[in-house]
């Protein structure tokens, strides 16, 4: 499932920022130019992909999306990225790319995958159903991959569904829609609808396939049965379960002890009640 910008585990990584239509560098912060070796005055303006030469992990199935940047000395800089789209919601829709050096992934993230084949003119022939796309294997299946790809990426992308060979993944931006929602029923900036992806496409047989993976890291979602969360709470109810039981015995038998007591008073003072009456009426015989 998606996460929030603030909560994203790569928070406290490096920030860049582009625009999201044109690509186009706006910002980043000092940590992230140190770490790659450049000032803001040699990015800002330039495309991200053409500044910083950035070329997708092939494994599409780490928990974390990975790629390369070229360093300002020209070596390759290997790293994590999660994108996020227009966090802040600001008028001009900028991307926030949190980077960081690639560390060993963690267990609480999850990669979602999602395969698409093509008939040779590029339609979807069979999709599998993936949380990473908003689209149902319905809306998938039987209209152009091209459909769901915005318009600046679409000529790159058939340039690589025309070669053959296997080479790295695309960065593309993939529709957050349904093909049936046309150009026409969107605002201006259409690319906000529109969401980073990796796309790797081997295009080597009659029929290509394509995988699919969101440039956003998947949180994992808990699912509790009531099996699960018996095991979970088991050991903290039966300990709250003694602590009570001996708490009730305790006031169960303060209570008794108490009221015991204040029912030996009652009687005393009605015994006595009953000798005082006894000796009146006796001296009032007597009398």
């Amino acid at each position: 499932m998606p996460h929030s910008f603030s909560s994203c585990p790569l928070r406290s990584s490096g920030l860049l920022i582009t625009h999201h239509q044109t690509q186009s560098i706006v910002t980043a912060t000092d940590d992230m130019l140190d770490w790659l070796g450049y000032s803001l005055a040699d990015l800002i303006g330039h495309s991200v992909d053409h500044a910083l030469r950035i070329q997708l992990s092939a494994n599409l199935t780490s928990d974390i999306p990975e790629c390369s940047l070229q360093h300002a000395e020209g070596h390759s800089v290997y790293c994590q990225i999660c994108i996020h789209q227009n966090p802040l919601n600001t008028y001009h829709c900028l991307d926030y790319w949190l980077i960081r050096p690639r560390v060993p992934s963690e267990s609480r993230w999850s990669c979602s995958l999602s395969v698409l084949r093509l008939s040779p003119y590029g339609t979807i022939e069979q999709a599998t159903q993936s949380p990473s796309l908003p689209q149902s294997v319905r809306e998938l299946t039987g209209r152009p991959v091209m459909a769901f790809v915005y318009q600046e990426d679409v000529q790159p992308l058939c340039a690589r569904l025309a070669y053959r060979a296997y080479t790295s993944p695309l960065l593309i931006r993939w529709s957050k829609l349904p093909s049936l929602m046309s150009a026409s029923a969107r605002d201006i900036q259409e690319s906000m609808y529109y969401d980073w992806v990796a796309f790797s496409v081997d295009a080597s047989h009659l029929y290509p396939v394509c995988l699919i993976r969101p440039l956003q890291i998947q949180v994992i979602e808990d699912k509790q049965t009531a099996v699960s969360w018996w095991i979970q709470y088991q050991p903290v109810l039966s300990q709250w379960f003694f602590q009570t039981r001996a708490y009730v015995s305790e006031f169960y038998h303060y209570l008794f002890g108490y009221w015991s007591d204040r029912f030996h008073a009652v009687m005393d003072y009605y015994c006595q009640l009953q000798k005082v009456h006894l000796f009146v009426t006796q001296d009032t015989f007597s009398a």
